[in-house]
């Protein structure tokens, strides 16, 4: 069973360094931005690997899509380098980490479609974050395959919005299993393209939940063992 472990003073210093997080939850609250969320909940995050321990190329500063896989045209010109986003609009920016990142529109607009798939990798860690923005629709999506069964055991689309927000998912109950991850973009219409970045198994997370009594958010550390 797992344990959970609160802590107030650790939640306090957690949120005076601004490392706020969420649970992959559509009603737990965003952070105001993803500069707050790139050291990942207590521990660094890693790299995910693959079953012969290889490092896999996860975050994309190779600059380059290795093994990754893709389908049609919409990941044509991928990763992109540096924030495209604010230059071409004042009122958004990807807030990608490192250098490159995922991000359909930056190349072919919103009419492009198609699925990049990424290498398998071993669940190691109870928890998994990456960063997402880009439509909401369920046409626009990042998917957690199972390998041996190819069931997506978690879905997490945009929100209409190019600024990437965390999202960190559950994976205690995968642990040692092989999971892809899948992109997905088969919007045309408006807000039809996916951005994507920084994909990391974690050992630890931070649960964010309104407090409206004094206009704030409490916190949780969260580990499981």
């Amino acid at each position: 069973m797992p344990q959970y472990f609160n802590s107030t003073l650790l939640a306090l210093g957690f949120a005076c360094l601004s490392f706020c997080f969420v649970l992959a939850d559509d009603k737990a609250p965003d952070t105001a931005s993803a500069l707050d969320r790139l050291n990942v909940g207590i521990d660094q995050g890693k790299t995910p690997k693959s079953r012969a321990d290889k490092s896999l190329n996860f975050d994309f500063e190779t600059g380059i899509l290795e093994d990754w896989t893709a389908t049609g045209d919409a990941f044509a010109g991928q990763p992109i380098q540096g924030d495209k986003v604010s230059a071409r609009r004042q009122d958004m920016r990807s807030e990608h980490q490192g250098e490159y990142w995922i991000g359909t529109f930056e190349k072919l607009g919103d009419t492009s479609t198609g699925t990049l798939t990424s290498p398998p990798f071993v669940v190691e860690g109870p928890f998994a974050s990456f960063l997402i923005g880009g439509g909401s629709d369920n046409t626009i999506r990042v998917e957690l395959v199972d390998m041996q069964t190819d069931k997506v055991i978690h879905r997490a689309t945009g929100r209409s919005t190019e600024n990437m927000r965390q999202v960190v998912v559950d994976l205690s109950s995968h642990k040692g299993k092989e999971l892809v991850v899948r992109l997905v973009d088969e919007g045309k219409a408006g807000w039809g393209h996916l951005n994507f970045d920084c994909f990391d198994c974690i050992q630890f997370a931070l649960d964010l939940y309104p407090n409206p009594k004094y206009n704030s958010y409490m916190m949780t550390i969260l580990s499981k063992v």
